[in-house]
């Protein structure tokens, strides 16, 4: 299993989401969140939120349904 930590980023600013990293411990993923939070919260005021998404195996497509 890997876990995928993500920036959402701001819809009503305009600021662009970004995968802050993967691994292949949870804890990891969280610690990277809660730096990168405090960052954010440090330099600009964005609506962003923090997420860690867990997948099975890298090298992989997940299709989306429409």
């Amino acid at each position: 299993m890997y876990y995928v930590a993500v920036d959402i980023g701001c819809i009503e600013c305009g600021e662009p989401s970004a995968v802050i990293g993967i691994y292949k411990k949870r804890s990891d993923a969280e610690k990277a969140i809660a730096d990168h939070e405090k960052r954010q919260e440090e330099n600009w005021k964005g609506q962003h939120v923090f997420e860690v998404f867990e997948i099975e195996r890298l090298n992989k497509t997940y299709e989306v349904e429409y």
